[in-house]
């Protein structure tokens, strides 16, 4: 909710970026910012899906029939879903310059004091 669209502004950049070389020096100058950006594009659509597929685990628990159930669909469903989304954001985050990143990232919460 809030890296996708921090994670699309900064693709949006990185696409000037791209455009701007191109025009200025030529494709074969763009080849690796345009690799890069379209590397960012795939973990934004990743990231994306993991978070719907979060949701979509998150009700399942609704529909347990008991304590066991739900933590059958936590374990099974919920824990795997939040490690997919887990893994995703800290390639986000990783990409994604600080001045586009709405949230603490993890070297800044591991210096807070």
């Amino acid at each position: 909710r809030f890296m996708t669209p921090a994670a699309v502004r900064y693709l949006g950049a990185r696409a000037a970026t791209v455009n701007a070389t191109t025009t200025a020096l030529g494709k074969a100058a763009a080849a690796t910012p345009a690799a890069l950006a379209a590397a960012l594009a795939r973990d934004i659509d990743a990231c994306r899906a993991a978070a719907e597929g979060l949701e979509e685990a998150m009700a399942a628990v609704a529909h347990g029939k008991n304590a066991m159930d739900h933590a059958q669909i936590m374990r099974d469903e919920v824990k795997p879903a939040m490690a997919r989304l887990r893994d995703c954001a800290d390639r986000l985050e990783a990409v994604v310059d600080d001045e586009y990143w709405p949230l603490p990232n993890s070297r800044e919460m591991l210096l807070m004091s």
